[in-house]
């Protein structure tokens, strides 16, 4: 029974790989002879009709054009008509100068015709073909009723008498000589072409089916090869998977087994204990489960799961679905199913009481977020595929994998053709448990075959389609069915994980900073995921900056709750980009404190406060990746941290006095934003700003002036450098950024705009006339264009694990993309040489 089932299922296995191509051979030859072939005679006679239309026309135009000489005086008719039947007495085309023209006139008589000079003269009403047309008389006809068109009938060939043949002409009258001019085509020249291309089109379909059949053989055979090994090994696992599944369902107590290190299965207690679904625990890693805080506990369970150790017990925290860290005590024992190892997972709650404890708020919109995130294409997010030679050594592939910082390598065949997969779980536990040789083919551990997915296919799809196959990688390929991408299990989850609702959710929850600090370094996943969708680079920063303000607000709520309630109403200001909103994931702080000192005898208590609040704030944010300000802008620093009288004095100053180096220094004060406290101070500064800058001409003059001292003129050579690392030319895209947010504040400050963002900053500049359309488009373009590459090159060097600057390597950019950076220069010099004419600077 079981061969015949083995047999059955080879057949099928067969079958579902020939029938398709068969239909698809036979459709492709039908289609030919249908629907191609058809079409191209029909399409053939259409032009040879227009052909002879537009020949016949030409001809006419002959006559036209003696009929003319002779109403001009210069001709008799007599001898208009000679000189026109000269012409085309002798009036040839086509290949062998054959094909003619015949006139007649409306009696029928034949006036002329170059192989039937027998006929000139002769009335030709009763003239027939071979089928007994008397063509020249419904020649006429046709003409009367519709002045031209096209006749068919036999004829001689060309001017060989002996050979009746179809012909096509086409005639059309020429009135004032009441006569009619016609030429034609022979028809068995189309059906010969006809012929000679079916025949070509057979020996392609021979060459074409030969050459399908043998790919088919060999596929045919390798897959069988494959097939049958794995069906070998099903078979196997499943009579273990079985047995053990049936003892973990059996069990009365939360129970949970993985193998392979992926959980295979859960049975009814442990998910209701921890409130999961099957769909949520399948495939996913037990170390997921463990509390992140716990990092001594997750070192003893990966201690256990590296060592030949049969039992262990630990007491643990395991998260649930809602969040909740349950306390627990695990009872873990080794197992073995076939050829994979694994553990299971006996879990008792420590405390029965904690099953009620805190759940997260509106769970609803957070499996709704997610879902949105996860409601895109998949070729958004699919990094390019790694691959290798099925005789390459397993060696090769995992150093090729190790140096580009893979787990998956795609298996090619020797035609090119993808047969299978090795990923880090096969290396560990095909080679390293298994004692394999390195120098061993690569196919021999492979996974075959490769499961595959459209590239319009949505996020949550390639995940179903993972569990459905019960594979960690799938592949994805575009509408031709080439083989673009590759994804995993892991990144989809790490990227499900990452939506921006739920983080910042995640954030304002948070009740501790240390909590805050892991939430900050999800903003890189969502940054990647962006950009490779092809968001707008101003909803990419706008983004960013929210998850910064967020993780500030939450910072300094933190900071309060520990200092205790603030002695006076205080504001918390952003500055620079991010006071901007347009930080990019190089970016430092700038930022600093306004307060109202409605104390004036506890001057002292009230700044000694808020300057340790801004401290305290500082060291948060560096420790989350927002590195100290080098210049020492932040809150903390006792200069930044004063009271709104110190801070409109300081405005005062700056713009009143006008000192070059002093108004380049608060330039990015200007950019002032508030992030938390109390709004009123911030818009009663804001007021002060705005009737402080009016009618001061010095003052614009100096930060204009400052403007340009950063020249970067318009040859992209001279902004190039050699990167020591990496050896590779750079440049600093924030240096060309700069000119273009500097124009933007000046402009906003001269005409009072409010708007803070360089984007609104000259949107509002267009609005209001002082931009054309054509400069705004130029500049908000290349401006979305620099911060692109800009977060390009820095989510590179994270991949790369390398510092994050604002350089841009040249090799990031295409032919098209260095053109339109070096158009983005001219347009900086267009808009600085702009600010030298409007403000009078000399060159």
């Amino acid at each position: 029974m079981a061969e015949r089932s083995s047999q059955n299922h080879k057949r099928s296995f067969s079958f579902r790989i020939i029938i398709p191509v068969i239909l698809t051979i036979a459709a492709f030859i039908i289609s030919m002879y249908v629907i191609f072939i058809p079409s191209l005679e029909n399409n053939l006679i259409k032009q040879k009709k227009q052909m002879i239309r537009e020949l016949t026309q030409s001809a006419w135009s002959i006559l036209q054009k003696f009929h003319n000489e002779e109403l001009s005086g210069q001709l008799t008719t007599e001898e208009a008509q000679n000189k026109a039947l000269d012409i085309f007495q002798t009036l040839r085309y086509g290949e062998d100068s054959k094909d003619y023209f015949w006139i007649t006139d409306m009696t029928p008589v034949m006036i002329i015709h170059p192989y039937r000079p027998d006929l000139n003269g002769t009335n030709l009403e009763n003239l027939l073909d071979p089928n007994g047309k008397k063509l020249f008389v419904e020649s006429i006809v046709l003409v009367r009723s519709e002045s031209e068109g096209f006749i068919d009938y036999f004829w001689q060939w060309k001017d060989d008498s002996t050979r009746i043949v179809p012909k096509l002409s086409f005639v059309k009258g020429f009135e004032p000589w009441g006569w009619v001019v016609g030429t034609g085509i022979y028809l068995d020249d189309v059906h010969n072409e006809i012929s000679q291309l079916k025949k070509r089109l057979v020996l392609v379909s021979l060459f074409i089916i030969l050459f399908v059949s043998g790919v088919l053989i060999y596929i045919l055979r390798t897959s069988l090869l494959v097939e049958n090994k794995r069906r070998r090994a099903e078979a196997d696992l499943k009579e273990s998977r079985e047995r053990y599944r049936s003892l973990v369902e059996a069990s009365k107590e939360g129970t949970l087994m993985s193998l392979d290190g992926k959980i295979s299965y859960a049975n009814p207690y442990f998910l209701d204990l921890f409130t999961y679904q099957p769909a949520d625990l399948i495939g996913r890693s037990p170390e997921e489960l463990f509390d992140p805080d716990t990092s001594e506990i997750l070192e003893a369970y990966r201690d256990f799961i590296s060592q030949d150790v049969g039992f262990t017990q630990l007491e643990a925290k395991w998260i649930g679905k809602n969040g909740f860290k349950h306390p627990v005590l695990l009872a873990i024992s080794r197992i073995s199913i076939a050829d994979k190892k694994g553990c299971i997972f006996i879990a008792r709650e420590l405390s029965a009481q904690q099953k009620m404890a805190r759940q997260i708020d509106d769970l609803g919109e957070e499996l709704q977020t997610s879902l949105l995130f996860m409601n895109q294409p998949v070729r958004f997010v699919a990094r390019s595929p790694l691959a290798c030679s099925m005789n390459a050594t397993i060696r090769t592939c995992a150093e090729e994998m190790s140096r580009k910082n893979q787990n998956g390598i795609l298996v090619r065949g020797s035609k090119g053709e993808y047969l299978g997969i090795v990923t880090d779980h096969d290396l560990r536990q095909r080679v390293l448990a298994r004692g394999k040789d390195y120098n061993d083919p690569v196919y021999s551990i492979m996974s075959s075959p490769v499961v595959t997915i459209a590239d319009n296919a949505l996020l949550f799809e390639a995940l179903l389609s993972l569990q459905h196959n019960d594979v960690t990688h799938i592949a994805i390929t575009d509408p031709s069915g080439k083989l673009t991408g590759l994804i995993s299990y892991e990144e989809l989850l790490e990227m499900q994980q990452n939506t921006t609702a739920f983080l910042m959710k995640q954030i304002q929850q948070a009740e501790h900073s240390d909590d805050l600090i892991q939430y900050s370094r999800k903003t890189t996943g969502i940054v990647k995921v962006l950009e490779q969708s092809g968001a707008k680079t101003r909803n990419i920063t706008r983004i960013i900056t929210a998850v910064t303000d967020a993780l500030t607000q939450r910072f300094v709520e933190l900071a309060i709750n520990e200092a205790g309630t603030p002695p006076a109403p205080y504001a918390f200001i952003s500055l620079g980009s991010e006071g901007r909103g347009e930080q990019t994931l190089a970016t430092d702080q700038d930022n600093a404190i306004i307060y109202k000192n409605n104390l004036p005898d506890k001057e002292n208590q009230v700044k000694d406060y808020f300057q340790a609040l801004g401290q305290k704030v500082n060291d948060c944010l560096n420790m989350s990746g927002y590195h100290y300000c080098k210049g020492k802008i932040m809150a903390g620093n006792p200069r930044w941290c004063q009271p709104l009288s110190k801070w409109k004095q300081d405005f005062k100053d700056w713009i009143n006095n006008a000192e070059p180096e002093a108004v380049m220094d608060a330039s990015i004060f200007f950019d002032f934003r508030i992030v938390c406290g109390d709004s009123t101070i911030t818009n009663e500064l804001q007021q002060f700003v705005d009737k402080t800058v009016q009618h001061q001409q010095p003052f614009f003059y100096q930060m204009a002036d400052q403007t340009l001292k950063f020249k970067i003129g318009s040859d992209l050579s001279t902004l190039l450098k050699v990167d020591q690392l990496s050896e590779q030319k750079v440049f600093d895209s924030k240096r060309i950024i700069f000119p273009v947010t500097a124009f933007a504040r000046l402009y906003a400050l001269q005409n009072q705009i409010k708007i803070r963002n360089t984007f609104g900053r000259l949107l509002q500049l267009k609005q209001s006339g002082i931009l054309s359309d054509e400069l705004f488009t130029r500049l908000s373009d290349g401006y979305d264009f620099l911060m692109m590459l800009r977060f390009k090159s820095q989510l590179q060097a994270i991949d790369r694990n390398q510092d994050i600057t604002n350089h841009v390597p040249m090799g990031l950019l295409s032919d098209m993309d260095i053109i339109h950076l070096k158009k983005i220069l001219g347009t900086v010099s267009e808009i600085q040489s702009k600010i030298r004419l409007d403000f009078n600077i000399g060159k």
